[in-house]
């Protein structure tokens, strides 16, 4: 599990789909992903470009060259229990957008993770005259 450290805390990186079920296992109790509001969790997309071949969070940014990557980052949520309205909220873990986007359209999680170099373990380069 790799941890970033992010506005004053650490949070967890996910970087692949097995940590990501281990999140969903371990945040969403018995509800689904339909129904996180259920279980205190909150999202938000962070970054600008829709790519898993930058950088994040800025602080890893090595260039004004290197996009910064979109991240959906997971927040615990205190909620009020009279207004519903959110009174603390801590950032617990992000993951790259566009890979989750892959991972939701993927039949297979097998060897859908981030390689070292940032590239995705699943994507394929299509050879001209491949339809």
């Amino acid at each position: 599990m790799a941890l970033v450290h992010w506005r004053q805390h650490s949070m967890q990186l996910i970087t692949d789909r097995a940590e990501f079920t281990q999140f969903t296992d371990e945040n969403l109790g018995s509800t689904d992903w339909q129904h996180a509001a259920e279980s205190y969790l909150d999202a938000r997309v962070e970054g600008r470009a829709f790519t898993a071949h930058g950088h994040w969070p800025r602080g890893v940014q090595r260039t004004l060259k290197q996009p910064l990557e979109q991240h959906v980052i997971f927040s615990h949520v205190v909620c009020d229990h009279f207004t519903g309205a959110v009174m603390v909220s801590t950032d617990i873990a992000a993951v790259n957008l566009a890979t989750l986007c892959t991972w939701a359209a993927a039949g297979s999680p097998e060897s859908l993770t981030v390689q070292p170099d940032g590239t995705d373990g699943h994507r394929q380069v299509r050879e001209r005259g491949d339809g």
